[in-house]
């Protein structure tokens, strides 16, 4: 063996052994984060709806369960969909929700010189509601448990943040996707502690996901609600940066019990979402990133049996994430392959933002 081979699966087993060993910091760290209590304050929950009619049916059956919340609003807003989801979800909401549940649907305003569009629908929202003392922000295409809200803001208030990500379950409708979709949680899982990131002032400790995101109304309030995630294609990301910014704590923690989320339906689905944001994900480190990635879990496979001891120790770590997220921890032996499709997933990302074709639910990005 040459002392570059030596030098890469030394350097590959130990960046490993790190991921190994943090990752199982978090799932101690996280296994008792979730309490349930009853929560007496406004709570406005805002989904911002663009072409949805297909999807969001399951969300707004899950809302209409929701225990332990005294003070409920729902208000759906649409972002000048295409198809029927205004009336749909109009429909839904006379014929089908509790009576106790206060029900909004919105058009979104026009969307201002700088924003994108979900971000100035939630905008829409906040500025209509503006004196929620919890946030909760959904996708449309998720689906809650009866005591996934308050739950979650129960944990949030009483670890004394101000946000909080309970990051859904991903529901898996392709192999493909099982290759993939883990990689979202694996990727703070295996990097970073949680504990220090719920604390750290640092913005680029911010860990969310805009599936389910619950923040106080302060803290959504000082920050002008989603004005900082105004143009930002990853505006969960955005949005807890933020909060951060402006000496906010919070986090992300793995939840699959609390909400399930169907993203995609095939590999070409897949592939549109993950391309939109990708180019923006890591900013200037992206070629940084795409180097070490291929280093530390792809090439040591080639390099010979030493070689292994690096690839077991990142299947160990990718295992014991899937688990906690919900995913079945078998499929974590293929995580060379999946990383090579995720490799190609940012420089495709990055080509077709390069060209200007990069499109998402008929806009261009």
């Amino acid at each position: 063996m040459t002392n570059i081979s030596y030098f890469i699966v030394s350097f590959a087993s130990i960046f490993c052994l790190i991921n190994l060993a943090i990752t199982l910091f978090n799932i101690y760290d996280t296994q008792r984060y979730f309490y349930e209590d009853q929560i007496s304050g406004k709570v406005v929950v805002l989904i911002p709806a663009r072409n949805e009619e297909k999807r969001i049916e399951p969300l707004l059956y899950s809302l209409n369960s929701q225990t332990k919340i005294e003070n409920l609003t729902v208000v759906v807003i649409d972002d000048d969909s295409q198809d029927q989801t205004a009336k749909f979800v109009e429909n839904f909401f006379e014929n089908s929700f509790l009576g106790s549940i206060d029900t909004h649907l919105l058009r979104a305003r026009p969307i201002p010189t700088g924003w994108n569009g979900k971000s100035n629908a939630l905008q829409t929202g906040f500025l209509a509601f503006p004196d929620a003392d919890l946030y909760v922000t959904l996708d449309a295409d998720i689906e809650l448990s009866g005591n996934a809200i308050s739950s979650s803001a129960t944990s949030m208030l009483r670890h004394g943040d101000s946000f909080l990500s309970p990051y859904p379950k991903q529901v898996c409708s392709h192999w493909t996707h099982l290759l993939v979709q883990p990689l979202l949680q694996w990727s703070w899982l295996a990097t970073l502690p949680l504990r220090t990131a719920r604390s750290s002032a640092r913005s680029s400790t911010a860990v969310a996901n805009g599936q389910f995101f619950v923040v106080s109304g302060d803290a959504l309030r000082s920050v002008g609600g989603f004005q900082d995630a105004a143009h930002h294609v990853l505006d969960d990301l955005a949005l807890a940066r933020s909060l951060k910014r402006a000496g906010f704590s919070g986090t992300a923690i793995p939840a699959p019990q609390l909400s399930r989320c169907r993203m995609y339906s095939d590999w070409s689905d897949l592939a549109a979402g993950y391309q939109k944001s990708l180019w923006s994900a890591f900013g200037k480190m992206t070629l940084p990133i795409l180097f070490l990635f291929f280093a530390v879990y792809v090439l040591p496979l080639f390099i010979g049996p030493i070689g292994l001891m690096a690839y077991l120790l990142a299947v160990t770590a990718r295992s014991f994430s899937d688990r906690i997220s919900g995913y079945h921890a078998l499929y974590a032996i293929f995580h060379p392959v999946s990383i090579l499709i995720f490799l190609y997933l940012i420089l495709s990302s990055l080509f077709l933002k390069s060209y200007g074709t990069l499109t998402w639910r008929g806009r261009r990005l």
